[in-house]
Parts: structure tokens; C-alpha cells; sequence
């Protein structure tokens, strides 16, 4: 995923967009790439945070951040303009019913009422839309105040933007499961890929534990509904939370101080930022993806990007990929980050992950700095 953090041309881009593609297509069954291939609408760093979820209120260095004004931003406080554009385009998901779940997760620990959120300003919400034209879903992002692209045309005429070669790949994968299976991702940052599983109508367990990116997370989530591009209908659970092994109260995460942005860098792991200046502690419960998930909630794609603890969020949705068919099955994709440098500084062997899932049942190949495991169904 770091690799793809690099400012491109919009050449080079689309050139490696394609290369990506290839490599994706041979890692992947063959009807595979009958299906879309869309790309989601973020960049490369603002999709990659540890851990999603929602806070019912913004606290600590966030609230006197924003008290200060030193949340630093530009660009219009709402995208209306974007907004008002997706309610003239009809969702291919408009005309599917509402599904119906018998039961929500039974862990509560962390979950976000974003009724109950309040806005942190800028607020910049963006249209996104995949990269194949005949598969376009639209749907809606509240970008980070740091976001390059909120400097751009598009961005300021309400035009759709396009996404990364490694949120195309999410899409695709969610895309290539049955109609109703989950996404769950863990380290949903401001929700480039969370979004997305909302507009399919597809239920979204979503883990993240910074409090701007929760904000951030139900801001984008309120104009994909009022943009009837999401239904309140379907299950879109939000954990201000990170994820791991075990349930644990209180635990300490580290990001990047406020004027620096960028949070998608934050871990629970101090080794990972070595000696960095000006890190800011954020406190927040641990959880478990087992314990967020019913039983009875088919799960399509589960994505991880957690900076180099992975295996210990593996670990805690052991019941989720040891599924029988009868109760839903297993995740067919388990898609995560696999950087070896941040894995050995969070206290965890390279390779563990891709053996520990291999011995649930999945086919694992390496992409990059990144792993993909299918498990046939």
C-alpha cells in the first residue's frame, strides 16, 4: 500500500492501474474478471488507517484542535454541488429491496451513533465512482482536510473523482460475492472502502480508532444516505475501536499530531514510529471482529490494514473463518496489509499471517506489500 503513496502523472497512473489489474487477474479465478473491476474513489494513503469506527463525540486533542482551529483545511464546508449530482443518478442498487437481518453484532464495545457524531470542519464531501464505465457506482466521501485532491477541479465542480489501483481491488473482490455478503474492514480511515460496500447495499462492519476519522466516517455515511445512495435499511455498524486478538477496555494508540494529518499512519504499536516527534496518544477500547459480526451475516470481504499488527486482528475472528456453510460460511477474500518491516516492528513474524490463514483453508499470493487469501465455496 505504501507504494502507491506517490504523487502520479495521470499517465503513469492509469498505466499502473492496468498492471495491478494483471496481476490481480492471475491470482483470481477466471470468472473473476467477468465481473466489474471499479475503482474506488480515494488516494492511496487516506484509505489506509488502522481500524475503523464512529464516536458519539469528539474528545481530547481532536475537541481542543478544533476549539483552536488548528484543524487546518480548504474547499467548501459541503460538497453540494456533488451531492445534488448523485440524486440524479439512480443507484444500481436503488431497485433492490432492503435486506433483512435477523440480528446485529452482539458486541457493542465502541459502536458509533452517528446521529449522535457532531461534524468536524472542513467538511469536504467528495463523489467518488469505479473506473469502468459500464459498472459506475457513485457514492459519497468526507476527505481528510489534508486531501491533495480538494485542491483540484473536479473536486470544486462536484465531478466524480477516481480512485487507486489498491481500492480498485477491494471493489472488485466485493463485486465477486454473492448480493448481501459484508465487507468488513478493519483501518477504514475516512471510508473510501467502507463507502463503497454502503452504496452495493451490502451490511459494512467498519473498525477505526481515531476519533477524526470517525467524524470523517459519519459525515461521508449521512450524504451517501441523504443522497439515496445508501439504505438506512442495511446494516452499516461503526467501532471507534481497534481491532485485535482480544477484548481489552483501554488500550493506547499513536498517530500523528494534528497540524501533521495523515492518520492513516496511526498504530498501536510505538515501535512502528520509532523515535517520530510530536506523536499524539489516543485512548480507546480493543475488540474483537468475532465479536462485531453475527453469525447469521454472510461475509464477503474482509480488509485489513492495521500497520504491521494484522496477525493479531487475525486472530480475533478465528470463529469468522472457521464458518461452516450452514452459518454463513467463511470470508471468501481476506485481503491485508503485509509490509515485513512494519510486521517485525509491531512484535510479529513475517509470514505469519498468510500461514495462519492457509491453515483455515486460503490460498494466499503476495502482492506487493500487500497479500490476497481465497478460500473456494
Amino acid at each position: 500500500m505504501k507504494s502507491f503513496r506517490l504523487a502520479l502523472s495521470t499517465c503513469s497512473f492509469f498505466a499502473l492501474v492496468n498492471v495491478f489489474r494483471a496481476q490481480l487477474r492471475s491470482v483470481l479465478p477466471t470468472s473473476f474478471g467477468r465481473r466489474g473491476r471499479d475503482g474506488d474513489q480515494h488516494l492511496s494513503w487516506a484509505f489506509f488507517a488502522p481500524n475503523l469506527g464512529v464516536t458519539t463525540k469528539l474528545t481530547g486533542s481532536e475537541g481542543s484542535a478544533i476549539a483552536s482551529g488548528r484543524w487546518r483545511g480548504g474547499g467548501q464546508d459541503t460538497n453540494t454541488a456533488a451531492i445534488h449530482a448523485a440524486k440524479q443518478v439512480t443507484s444500481r442498487a436503488d431497485s433492490k429491496p432492503a435486506a433483512k437481518w435477523s440480528s446485529v453484532g452482539s458486541g457493542s464495545v465502541g459502536l458509533v451513533d452517528c446521529n449522535a457524531t457532531a461534524t468536524v470542519p472542513p467538511v469536504n464531501v467528495g463523489r467518488m465512482t469505479s473506473s469502468v464505465p459500464d459498472e459506475a457506482q457513485h457514492y459519497f466521501v468526507s476527505f481528510g482536510w489534508w486531501e491533495p485532491r480538494l485542491k483540484r477541479p473536479n473536486f470544486r465542480a462536484g465531478r466524480p473523482l477516481q480512485g487507486n489501483p489498491t481500492v480498485t481491488t477491494i471493489q472488485t473482490l466485493l463485486r465477486d460475492t454473492a448480493d448481501g455478503a459484508a465487507l468488513v474492514d478493519v483501518g477504514a480511515n475516512v471510508g473510501f472502502m467502507a463507502m463503497f460496500g454502503a452504496s452495493l447495499r451490502r451490511p459494512v462492519f467498519a473498525i477505526d480508532p481515531i476519533s477524526y476519522d470517525i467524524a470523517k466516517l459519519c459525515e461521508g455515511y449521512k450524504a451517501n444516505l441523504d443522497g439515496r445512495v445508501a439504505a438506512p435499511g442495511i446494516p452499516f455498524r461503526l467501532f471507534h475501536a481497534a481491532a485485535g486478538p482480544e477484548y481489552a477496555p483501554n488500550i493506547t494508540v499513536l498517530r500523528n499530531a494534528d497540524e501533521v494529518g495523515y492518520f492513516d499512519q496511526s498504530s498501536v504499536s510505538a515501535e512502528v514510529f520509532g523515535n517520530r516527534a510530536g506523536m499524539v496518544e489516543e485512548r480507546i477500547p480493543m475488540i474483537t471482529v468475532d465479536s462485531i459480526v453475527p453469525e447469521d451475516v454472510p461475509v464477503g470481504v474482509v480488509k485489513i490494514d492495521v500497520q504491521g499488527v494484522e496477525h493479531g486482528v487475525l486472530l480475533g475472528m478465528d470463529r469468522l473463518l472457521s464458518r461452516e456453510t450452514d452459518t454463513g460460511g467463511p470470508p471468501k477474500y481476506v485481503f491485508f496489509e503485509d509490509d515485513d518491516t512494519a510486521v517485525r516492528q509491531a512484535g510479529y513474524r513475517p509470514g505469519e499471517s498468510r500461514e495462519f490463514l492457509q491453515e483455515h483453508g486460503y490460498r494466499c499470493d503476495r502482492m506487493g506489500h500487500d497479500t490476497l487469501c481465497t478460500k473456494d465455496q
